[in-house]
């Protein structure tokens, strides 16, 4: 987290302050004390199984929406910093993120199914803007055509599928939020989903669907 702080906000020497001063410097540690944030993004797995049980990432993968029983499971319960990459990891292997071929006059060109941008947006969303008081994991259904992810809360307030592209949301954690912009891990309020439907045109995919959201 401080070589990625450090590099964002253009401050090297940043990676030399002590732990607690950094952890106090971005409100992750108060009076002594980490906060459930500090636990979200940094704690280990043993911790967050033990205080947090609920912030975990289940990715299945079936060949067929059909399919009631998965072909492939994987559990990540891990500080964000490091699940974030764990998870694009496992969803972009060969068999499960397959190309895609365009041509273009006398070229042809290949794009991944799934892009890593609007994945690793969708992913930090839901983390950002799940609610810890629904007992539920973070589960993504990954097919070869499609991912659906689904998070604990629905909308954060204000937010609705008629103005998602328009409104600055408000996130569920304010501060793990500005912890992910501070290291540039998010754009500002709503641009990271006006970056997914930018890369969904680009390559001629299907725009995100929120219709299937709730209040739960």
């Amino acid at each position: 987290m401080k070589t990625q702080y450090a590099r964002k906000q253009e401050n090297p020497l940043f990676q030399n302050y002590p732990d607690e001063q950094v952890l106090s410097d971005l409100d992750l540690l108060k009076d002594g004390k980490l906060n459930y944030a500090a636990l979200i993004l940094l704690g280990k797995s043993e911790a967050i199984r033990k205080y947090l049980p609920q912030n975990n990432i289940v990715v299945e993968f079936r060949m067929y929406h059909s399919m009631i029983q998965y072909t492939a499971c994987k559990e990540f319960q891990l500080l964000l910093f490091i699940a974030i990459d764990k998870v694009w990891d496992y969803i972009n292997q060969p068999a499960s993120n397959p190309l895609l071929y365009y041509n273009d006059g006398s070229y042809i060109f290949d794009i991944p199914s799934f892009n890593k941008e609007v994945i690793g947006e969708a992913i930090l969303n839901v983390c950002c803007h799940r609610s810890m008081l629904i007992q539920s994991d973070v589960v993504i259904k990954q097919y070869p055509d499609s991912i659906t992810i689904t998070n604990a809360g629905g909308f954060p307030s204000g937010v609705d599928m008629n103005n998602i592209l328009t409104v600055n949301s408000v996130p569920r954690s304010k501060l793990m939020s500005e912890v992910l912009q501070k290291t540039g891990l998010v754009e500002r309020s709503g641009q990271g989903v006006e970056k997914m439907f930018y890369n969904c045109i680009m390559e001629g995919k299907a725009l995100p669907d929120y219709s299937g959201t709730d209040s739960y």
